[in-house]
Formats: structure tokens, sequence, C-alpha cells
């Protein structure tokens, strides 16, 4: 296997699908009882959310945009240096750990990870025009797939969008998870 090419600076789209593509991002877990302003949380898309905080936090990756589209994610950022392989671990790893807790909880058979054995598939966007069709792409994902009309319809967590991150970031409360440790 070959290491891959990484353009420092530059922005990255990834793409991570589930084991036989099951629906495990959906919001299949309910509500959470934390909220974000007049938003609230469902358990998987916090879950999510919190995962890719903790590998933007030990990582120092910019994240610019999370979408849960049922069987996979996409997202973006732009890695400063060799730290995306890193991030994406953290937050596959501690996505595939809470996930299974969730699905024991709540009485579901557990897969052990949750994701596809592929690698995560990274593409580097070279240019602006690049770069927003993308954003596009990833924002009508979920309309494509017959999951919502309309983009603002998807649940809070399942599309953390660059409006989101703008403002200088986004506090995600930690989920009650045995995976994320006691409270």
């Amino acid at each position: 296997m070959h290491p891959r090419l990484i353009t420092e600076n530059a922005c990255v789209a990834l793409t991570r699908r589930t084991s036989f593509r099951k629906a495990f991002l959906m919001p299949w877990a309910g509500a959470s009882s934390a909220s974000c302003g007049s938003a609230r949380w469902d358990e998987v898309g916090q879950t999510f959310a919190y995962a890719a905080a903790l590998a933007q936090h030990r990582t120092k990756l910019a994240w610019h945009q999370l979408v849960l589209v049922g069987t996979h994610h996409h997202s973006q950022a732009t890695p400063r240096d060799r730290e995306l392989a890193e991030a994406t671990r953290v937050l596959h790893r501690t996505m595939s750990c809470a996930l299974n807790g969730l699905l024991r909880e709540r009485g579901f058979e557990a897969p052990g990870s949750i994701w596809d054995k592929r690698q995560t598939h990274w593409t580097t966007l070279v240019d602006a025009p690049a770069v927003s069709s993308r954003l596009v792409y990833d924002d009508l994902n979920n309309v494509a797939a017959g999951w919502v009309a309309h983009p603002l319809e998807v649940p809070f967590g399942h599309h953390l969008g660059f409006e989101l991150w703008k403002a200088g970031g986004l506090a995600v409360p930690r989920p009650d998870n045995g995976a994320f440790g006691k409270r």
C-alpha cells in the first residue's frame, strides 16, 4: 500500500461507508437531552459531532463540514500537516465504540466495527470551485437519497455545515454514552 499524498493547507473531502451499508448513521436512537440554541441534538448526530470534536482537539485538524447520510458520512477538512490520518482514526474508532454502546443499550446486536473494511476515501479539492461544488453535493446528498425534501430538514448534528464553524466553532455537549467515560 502506498502512502497517501497530502497537499498541506488544501481542503480534503472524506467519505466513509458503514458495514454492509447498514443505516447506522440515521437518527434511530432518539433525541438527546442536550440542545444547541433552539436546535435539539439526536443521539447519533451528537455522538458523531462529539467524536469529530475529539479528533479535532487531539490533532488540531480544521473540520469544515460534517454530514451523515444514513450509510456513510461526508466530511471536509483542511490538514495543516500530516494529522488527517490520525484525525480520521480517532473519529471512526470513537464513533464505532459509541454506536456499538448505543445499539447494545437499545437491545440491538452490536456489529463491532460499524465501518466498512475499505479505507476512508480522500479527495483533495484543488481550488475554490471544487470546494464549492463539494459543499453543495454534501448539502444535497440527503435530499437526493430521499431522506428529506429540503437540506434544512436534516436533523441537527447530522449536518454541521460551514455556517456553524465560521462563527468560531461549535460547543458539542458530551453524549451520555459509556464510550466517553462517566460524567
